[in-house]
């Protein structure tokens, strides 16, 4: 589950020497879920090789009854005494939601970091999947090139969003998951299943499905060029 995750924090602190504070942004889904509780169980001093956060961060989007259960999944996941978790605090963002889309929801929570933080470095659990989903997004909108899920995002304020799994498949969170008791505490967005109005979702739970089945390597196509990229940037940097 961690392959390459340590280069790619590497990146991060060598752009931010001394953070104010390492924050996990816990979405209450698998990958998220399992993410935190690998940092917690594993990393304990604020360095690139053992990553201690201060905080696992929830944002609740106030657009679906069902927010408020994915809040409830990420609160009694960070109650559990088992984890350990130093603190963890849920932001209610619904009055920043200016559009109740994917990327609308995303604006809003850069929006919110970027006015509430600064000299901060954010770690998502996004992962291979998300990355390959990229890539066929960006060849349906006709975009040359591989434009993939960037390593690290430089926000407002010196704060850095970082994606330290993007060479871990999904699968590997379920299965750490799994391992380690931990489905209890998931809830998954049940917008993720809706493909109506949603190219992403429809690349998801459709094609990337139909094109696993034809044994299609795109995971390895998208892993090679994310390599190539993540070397440059470390040679660079």
């Amino acid at each position: 589950m961690i392959n390459y995750s340590k280069q790619i924090m590497e990146l991060a602190f060598r752009k931010l020497a001394e953070p104010s504070g390492t924050i996990i942004l816990c979405s209450s889904g698998v990958d998220s879920i399992a993410a935190s509780y690998y940092y917690n169980q594993h990393h304990q001093v604020n360095n690139p090789d053992s990553v201690h956060f201060a905080m696992l961060n929830h944002f609740n989007h106030g657009q679906r009854p069902q927010n408020d259960l994915v809040e409830e999944g990420f609160v009694k996941f960070s109650k559990d005494s088992r984890l350990k978790i130093p603190s963890y605090k849920v932001d209610n963002i619904k009055d920043r939601v200016k559009e109740k889309t994917e990327d609308g929801l995303r604006k809003a929570r850069i929006e919110y970091i970027e006015q509430y933080h600064e000299n901060t470095i954010f770690i998502t659990a996004h992962h291979l999947d998300d990355a390959v989903e990229s890539y066929l997004l960006n060849v349906l909108r006709g975009k040359e090139g591989y434009l993939p899920i960037p390593f690290i995002t430089e926000l407002k304020d010196n704060n850095l969003l970082v994606h330290p799994f993007l060479f871990t498949k999904k699968a590997d969170f379920i299965q750490y998951a799994d391992r380690n008791d931990l489905m209890k505490y998931v809830v998954e967005d049940e917008t993720n299943k809706v493909t109506k109005g949603s190219r992403r979702n429809f690349i998801r739970n459709d094609i990337c499905p139909l094109l696993q089945r034809e044994m299609i390597g795109l995971d390895t196509i998208v892993k090679k060029k994310m390599k190539e990229r993540l070397l440059l940037e470390l040679i660079k940097n």
